[in-house]
């Protein structure tokens, strides 16, 4: 066998493994899409980030998108200035049915549970993607890198919201702290915060439930930089943490 024959022999094997493995998948049938409709069963749930994060990033962080039972939807969005917008919008029930069609049509169900790169980043972000379903639960997640193209397609549908159009999110009860880092010295373009108006000292705020114009406040605070969300309180310079549970599935401590 000269050369050239044992190159292409080489080629026509890797072909037909690919061919296989590619066949064998599709063969593979999804599961059922039933879904548990109730409101308050979380049907589908993506985060992102990871990575080095300063406090305030870990306390105010959500997931990146939310889906429950009866097609409630929330989900953020960065505007060009870096600030969060939260959204909500409600699927209709054939909705709910096409967007879970389009992950079985992806392949989503087929996927490996974890990709990374071969070498480890310690500050490297991550992507998580999970869905629930009567059949039972199905999670990928990758690690900087990795994943198939028709993953990333599937996080940049939830990420834009489905094509559902959205309302501003606003939270109806949320768990507030304020610590204080230094007094304020120079700064003059933070927000600042009305005590007397508010009717809260941030003072006080030491991880407390709020509600009304504290709560609207201070969450649009939070979402001008979610990683920082500092404000000035007469001399004082402080850091928010505003926390919904209804988001995170967590109660803060």
């Amino acid at each position: 066998m000269t050369h050239y024959q044992e190159v292409v022999m080489k080629k026509t094997l890797a072909i037909i493994i690919l061919l296989l493995t590619v066949g064998c998948t599709l063969l593979q049938p999804s599961p059922d899409l039933a879904w548990d409709q109730d409101a308050e069963e979380l049907i589908i749930r993506l985060t992102d980030g990871g990575g080095y994060q300063p406090e305030a990033g870990i306390y105010n962080e959500i997931p990146r998108m939310l889906v429950w039972g009866n097609g409630r939807i929330i989900w953020h969005t960065f505007n060009e200035d870096d600030n969060r917008q939260v959204w909500q919008a409600q699927l209709s029930e054939a909705e709910m049915t096409d967007l879970l069609q389009t992950f079985a049509d992806k392949g989503f169900f087929h996927l490996d549970a974890h990709y990374e790169l071969g070498e480890k980043i310690s500050d490297s972000s991550s992507i998580n993607l999970q869905i629930n379903l009567l059949s039972g639960s199905y999670g990928v997640d990758e690690y900087s890198s990795g994943a198939p193209n028709e993953f990333h397609a599937l996080v940049e549908l939830l990420g834009s919201g489905a094509g559902a159009e959205g309302t501003p999110y606003i939270p109806q009860s949320g768990h507030l702290t304020a610590v204080l880092l230094r007094p304020r010295g120079g700064i003059s373009t933070l927000p600042t915060w009305d005590a007397a108006t508010l009717g809260l000292n941030l003072e006080d705020a030491t991880g407390i439930w709020v509600d009304g114009d504290v709560l609207a406040y201070a969450w649009e605070i939070v979402n001008l930089e979610y990683w920082v969300a500092q404000v000035v309180q007469g001399e004082d310079l402080y850091e928010l943490y505003v926390q919904l549970p209804e988001l995170t599935g967590v109660d803060p401590k």
